[in-house]
């Protein structure tokens, strides 16, 4: 189990991603992969804690290396980096139809690991 920092709690971390306007991944076909913010305004796991208009959001690193780069955003994250990339992952995975658990609701994957990986 993974305690949240910075300030955040599971439910804080819960009502971020419940609030998430999509469902599905925030997948982008130019690139070829999940983005942080994509042109639809879609935000992957780590992304959805990435101030809007914060330069790490057109990133294309994975977020252990943005919270390297960024003391700013490591400051703000609700998990350190290692479960950060967990949940990221998480969603990523929902992106491919070998690796998706949830019909490629991204939403209700990372709903899921918080409540079973995250201290309450």
């Amino acid at each position: 189990m993974f305690k949240p920092i910075n300030g955040w709690t599971k439910e804080k971390i819960l009502d971020v991603i419940r609030a998430r306007k999509h469902e599905k991944p925030a997948y982008c076909d130019d690139a070829m992969q999940c983005m942080y913010l994509t042109k639809d305004e879609n935000k992957c796991a780590a992304g959805l804690f990435i101030p809007d208009g914060h330069e790490a959001q057109k990133s294309r690193n994975n977020i252990v290396a943005i919270m390297e780069k960024y003391t700013d955003i490591a400051n703000i994250m609700p998990l350190n980096a290692d479960p950060m990339r967990d949940l990221q992952l998480v969603h990523d995975n929902e992106a491919s139809e070998f690796y998706r658990k949830f019909g490629g609701n991204a939403k209700e994957a990372m709903i899921d690991w918080v409540e079973k990986n995250v201290k309450g």
